[in-house]
């Protein structure tokens, strides 16, 4: 998006901005049906809470960096500084512990998962 009207068509640009936006949606999917299906039902409400609220916390984080990079470097520098963090959300998770747990073998019943093995 920062690049658009200089080398990429504004097409292009709001082409890809679209696959993103589909696979933030996408992926949101995914998440809700694995914490649903991971989360026992007596904590569900707790866990979906506690995420809104951290979730709620890093949009106003990103809102306050964009207003202050925006207003020190210009709304360019701030699209840029969003993109980077878009493109490299995926170094936490690839870092995680988690992505080297397995569920337990009740993993059919739902509720029926308790902890990671």
């Amino acid at each position: 998006m920062p690049l658009v009207g200089q080398p990429i068509p504004g097409l292009v640009a709001a082409l890809a901005w679209a696959m993103v936006i589909f696979k933030v949606g996408f992926d949101g999917v995914v998440l809700m049906s694995f914490r649903q299906h991971v989360t026992p039902p007596r904590l569900l409400g707790r866990v979906n809470g506690t995420l809104r609220v951290m979730f709620s916390g890093a949009l106003t984080l990103g809102a306050a960096t964009a207003a202050f990079v925006g207003a020190h470097a210009g709304p360019r520098a701030a699209t840029w500084v969003a993109c980077a963090a878009l493109a490299l959300v995926w170094v936490p998770i690839l870092r995680s512990p988690m992505r080297r747990q397995t569920l337990g073998a009740d993993i059919g019943r739902p509720g029926g998962i308790d902890r990671f093995r």
